[in-house]
C-alpha cells in the first residue's frame, strides 16, 4: 500500500533472477530477511495525495526457537533531509571544483599569454633603449604605442586573475596591526610618477600630523597598500591636468578608521555611480586615452569586504569624486616582527667577465635575455634550456649569478634553487627568478627558497638591469 508499484516490481524482477524461484509482492520486501535475517534497502513511499518520500527501510526477520519467521520489523526513515544535505554537498564540491578548474584555467591563460608578450614588450624596450641605433621620432611613437597596448594587456591578465582568486576564495588576507599613515606614503610613492606625468599633486598626511601618529588599522598590510594605490592611481587618471589629490584620515571613531581621497576631476553622474562596481564597465571610458580594465574597483571592494571593511562613494558632475575607505582600528597599536633575509653574497674571486648561467627553455625569451646582457658586458652569458642541462652547468661553472625560469620541461625551477641551497659551493650564489607565472604565491615560495629578486614576465628591462646590477655590484 505504501510502496511504489513501479519500484517494487523492479525489485521483485531482480530477486526472481538471483534467488532462481517467482517473486512479487510482499514477497519483495521480505525474502532477503527471511533468508539472511535483515535487509536496508532505500524505498520510495507514495502518500494519499500522490506526492513521494524517499525512505530507508531495515526490515528484521523476527523468529521463535531459530524456526521460520513469525513475523517482521520494518522501521522506515525518511530521507528528506539527508538527501537535500547531500545534494547540497554535491552542488558545493561541484562548485569547488569548477572555481578551482577556472582558476587553475586562468593561471595557464596568464602564463601562455605572458611568455610571447615577454618577447614583444622586452625587444620593445630594447629598440627604445638602443642609443647606438637611435629610432627615428616616427618609430619612438610606433615604439611607445606597443608597449602601452602590451602593458595594458598584462594590467587586464593580473586584474582578471586577482579577481578570479578573490571570487573563488584563494585569496586569503593575513590581518595584522597595520601603520596607517606610512602605508599611505608607500602608495603615494607608488603612483608618484603617474601623478608627476599629469601634474597632479597629491597632498597626504604625514606621521607627524596630529591625530595620525600611532593610528594602526586592523588589515592586510599588502592587500591594503593595493587598494590605497587602485584608488590614488583613478584619482590621478580621472583628474583634470594639474589637479590635486587630498588624502585625510577620520579617526574619531573607535571602532573604524576612515580613509577620504578626493579629486579635483570632472565627477560623475548618478548613473555612473550606480555602475561603479559592475566588472569590466568603463562607465563610458572605454574610447578614451586613459588606460583601465574596468575591474579595479571591483577588486577594491572585494579586499576591503575580505580585511571586514568597506568603501563609500560621493561624487558630482564638475565637482570631483571622495572615495573613503573603512577598515577596522587595531586594538594595540603593534607592529608585527618582520624577519629580514640576511643579503646573499657574491662568490666570485677570478678576474675578467662575471659568468651568469640562464635556465630558460624558450628561445625567445633566451634571445631577449642574450639582448639584455648586451647591455652590461661585465657579464658572460650561459644557456641552458633545461632544468638538469643547467644544473651541470652551475656546477661546473660556478658562476656569480643564476636567471631561472621556474617552469621548465623537466620540472620546476625551484628545485635547482634547493639543490644550490644544499651545495656549499653555490649556496650563497645569488639567483633571480624570472617567470611568467606571477602570482604572489610562486613570488612567495622563490624567495623563501632563496632567490634573491623575482622577475615576473613580460619583464621590465629597467628593474631587471637594477638586479643585474646590483649582483655586479657586490662581487
Amino acid at each position: 500500500m505504501l510502496h511504489d508499484e513501479a519500484e517494487l516490481a523492479q525489485r521483485a524482477r531482480e530477486l526472481s533472477a538471483q534467488l532462481g524461484r517467482p517473486v512479487a509482492g510482499f514477497d519483495a520486501q521480505i525474502a532477503i530477511p527471511a533468508e539472511s535475517g535483515y535487509e536496508v534497502r532505500d524505498w520510495t513511499y507514495v502518500r494519499h495525495n500522490g506526492s513521494r518520500l524517499s525512505v530507508s527501510v531495515a526490515i528484521t526477520a523476527v523468529r521463535q526457537n531459530g524456526n521460520e519467521p513469525t513475523g517482521y520489523l520494518a522501521v522506515a526513515t525518511d530521507q528528506t533531509d539527508n538527501l537535500r544535505a547531500a545534494g547540497l554537498e554535491m552542488a558545493r564540491r561541484v562548485a569547488e571544483a569548477s572555481s578551482q578548474n577556472k582558476s587553475e584555467f586562468l593561471s595557464r591563460v596568464s602564463n601562455d599569454l605572458r611568455t610571447p608578450l615577454n618577447a614583444m614588450l622586452g625587444f620593445a624596450q630594447l629598440l627604445a633603449m638602443d642609443t647606438r641605433e637611435p629610432l627615428t621620432k616616427v618609430q619612438r611613437d610606433r615604439v611607445a604605442l606597443i608597449e602601452s597596448a602590451g602593458w595594458h594587456l598584462v594590467r587586464l591578465i593580473d586584474d582578471v586573475l586577482d579577481l578570479s582568486r578573490i571570487d573563488s576564495g584563494q585569496s586569503r588576507v593575513t590581518m595584522e596591526a597595520v601603520e596607517l599613515v606610512p602605508a599611505i606614503n608607500d602608495a603615494a610613492r607608488l603612483v608618484a610618477g603617474q601623478a608627476a606625468q599629469r601634474g597632479v599633486t597629491i597632498a597626504h598626511p604625514l606621521a607627524t600630523d596630529a591625530g595620525t601618529l600611532n593610528v594602526f588599522a586592523w588589515a592586510d598590510r599588502t592587500r591594503l597598500i593595493q587598494v590605497l594605490v587602485n584608488l590614488l592611481s583613478n584619482a590621478v587618471k580621472y583628474n583634470v591636468q594639474s589637479g590635486q589629490v587630498t588624502v585625510r584620515i577620520d579617526a574619531t571613531d573607535p571602532e573604524k578608521l576612515a580613509v577620504a581621497i578626493s579629486d579635483t576631476g570632472h565627477g560623475m553622474s548618478p548613473e555612473q555611480l550606480k555602475r561603479m562596481f559592475e566588472p569590466f564597465d568603463r562607465l563610458g571610458m572605454e574610447s578614451s586615452e586613459i588606460p583601465g580594465t574596468g575591474i579595479g574597483l571591483v577588486i577594491v571592494r572585494r579586499l576591503l569586504e575580505l580585511m571586514d571593511g568597506g568603501i563609500e562613494v560621493y561624487s558630482k558632475v564638475g565637482a570631483g569624486t571622495r572615495m573613503t575607505v573603512r577598515v577596522r582600528r587595531s586594538a594595540k597599536a603593534e607592529m608585527p616582527l618582520q624577519a629580514t633575509a640576511a643579503p646573499v653574497g657574491l662568490a666570485h674571486s677570478a678576474d675578467g667577465p662575471l659568468d651568469v648561467v640562464c635556465i630558460e627553455d624558450n628561445a625567445v625569451n633566451s634571445a631577449l635575455i642574450e639582448q639584455i646582457f648586451a647591455l652590461r658586458p661585465g657579464w658572460r652569458l650561459h644557456v641552458a634550456n633545461t632544468r638538469d642541462q643547467g644544473m651541470a652547468m652551475i656546477r661546473r661553472l660556478r658562476p656569480q649569478l643564476v636567471m631561472l625560469d621556474l617552469h621548465l620541461p623537466d620540472g620546476s625551477g625551484l628545485t635547482v634553487l634547493e639543490t644550490m641551497r644544499q651545495d656549499a659551493n653555490l649556496k650563497s650564489t645569488p639567483v633571480i627568478v624570472v617567470s611568467a607565472d606571477a602570482t604572489s604565491a610562486s613570488s612567495r615560495a622563490a624567495l623563501d627558497a632563496g632567490a634573491r629578486a623575482f622577475l615576473s614576465k613580460p619583464i621590465q628591462i629597467a628593474q631587471a638591469l637594477v638586479a643585474i646590477d646590483a649582483a655586479a655590484s657586490a662581487s
